[in-house]
């Protein structure tokens, strides 16, 4: 029987928490436990779980910022480093011309939601957990699990996945119509079945929500229409 993989995109508190700096609170708040236990279910059955978080340089947090660069030169090594971090600047400087500052490296935003951090620390090591820069979970690196195995890059964690049998991931999390709709972009494109059950993710209101469903449709993604809870 094929292993399953889940897909924990972004739960992070400015996502979702009432005072986060771009929330769907009154939306998405329900469903983290929903997703919490999904968590568990997966990795009991034997399955993989891996887990994005939107990771920015601490810019308007100076106080992180030493941090940040340490954490960042342990995980990468110097010869990727410096390239990374140009990237993470030039990325994150044109987010903020959308949106506000938002998962800055080291505040209370960036943290996952309660019932999520829960779920992440009882499955220790077997979590995979990618910190990304942009949209996309290939662009980031696996900050966390067994790396050795799975690759450093989110792309080599795609690859890993596929060589272990894994034909479907099941896509859940914030915000549907950017990080969730990259994470399906990034599994259609190595050839993964995407599935995203609309009662695992969500946005900041009802019209960016539908328009995100529809455009992962459009990107190949199979979308489980909303049940009552």
């Amino acid at each position: 029987m094929a292993k399953r993989a889940l897909f924990v995109i972004d739960t992070q508190v400015d996502f979702n928490d009432e005072q986060g700096s771009l929330t769907s609170f009154q939306r998405s708040d329900p469903k983290m436990q929903r997703i919490a236990d999904l968590i568990a279910a997966v990795h009991d059955e034997g399955g993989f779980v891996v887990a994005t978080v939107d990771t920015h340089p601490p810019l308007h947090h100076p106080e992180h910022l030493v941090t940040y660069r340490r954490m960042l030169q342990e995980t990468l090594g110097a010869d990727r480093f410096e390239s990374y971090m140009d990237r993470a600047y030039e990325a994150y400087r044109e987010e903020l011309k959308i949106y506000p500052p938002h998962c800055e490296y080291g505040t209370p935003g960036w943290q996952p939601t309660a019932a999520i951090a829960a779920a992440f620390e009882r499955l220790g090591s077997d979590l995979i957990l990618i910190q990304k820069p942009t949209y996309r979970l290939v662009d980031g690196y696996v900050m966390k699990g067994p790396a050795r195995l799975v690759g450093r890059s989110g792309r080599e964690v795609l690859d890993f996945l596929k060589a272990q049998g894994v034909s479907e991931v099941l896509v859940t999390g914030l915000i549907t119509p950017v990080c969730v709709l990259a994470a399906v972009e990034s599994a259609v494109a190595v050839g993964l079945r995407a599935t995203v059950d609309e009662n695992f993710v969500d946005s900041y209101d009802e019209e960016s929500h539908r328009q995100g469903l529809e455009r992962i449709a459009a990107a190949g993604g199979v979308v489980v229409p909303a049940r009552p809870a």
